[in-house]
């Protein structure tokens, strides 16, 4: 076992390395915690067909609960988060700066990192999908801090509403 507390195979290189997220996070929280904590997601999308002002860029709203033994809920945290839909902007013939400028100032400085000439920049491309997505922030309640649940609220965005993004980006 490495200092960090992940396996390390023979050569040195870490086993499991691709999971990182799951592997801390059972570390701090213990085995089954996660089995009691959940994430509501609400969005708010368009009806129209997609533009440079809306609908390019579905902002999530996150709240994040513990389920307590008797069954009521406690508010742990919220996060915010956003799926940045590059294959539409470029389909629909939208500049993608003019997107990421049209929503927002944050959105709008991933475009010098992140793109190039209207798309991802190559080092970024692995053919994993055409989107980004972006976690703005993520807030917990004091006592929540520390215990790797922004992790586990990262791998399980990743997962499920990142699927098909080429890309995923945390806000600092």
């Amino acid at each position: 076992m490495g200092a960090n507390g992940i396996t390390t195979g023979s050569s040195g290189a870490e086993v499991g390395a691709e999971r990182p997220a799951r592997i801390a996070t059972h570390r701090v929280l213990g085995e089954g915690a996660l089995q009691s904590m959940r994430a509501f997601i609400e969005t708010e999308l368009p009806l129209h067909e997609p533009d440079v002002d809306w609908g390019l860029v579905t902002w999530l709203r996150i709240r994040l609960v513990h389920d307590r033994t008797d069954e009521s809920q406690q508010p742990i945290g919220s996060a915010q988060a956003a799926r940045i839909h590059i294959g539409a902007a470029l389909n629909a013939g939208e500049s993608l700066y003019e997107v990421l400028d049209a929503d927002s100032a944050d959105l709008e400085a991933l475009y010098s990192v992140f793109f190039e000439d209207g798309e991802l920049r190559q080092e970024y491309c692995q053919g994993a999908g055409s989107d980004l997505l972006y976690i703005r922030h993520i807030e917990l309640e004091p006592d929540w801090e520390e215990r790797n649940v922004d992790l586990a609220l990262v791998r399980r965005l990743c997962d499920t509403l990142g699927e098909g993004c080429e890309l995923a980006v945390m806000g600092v």
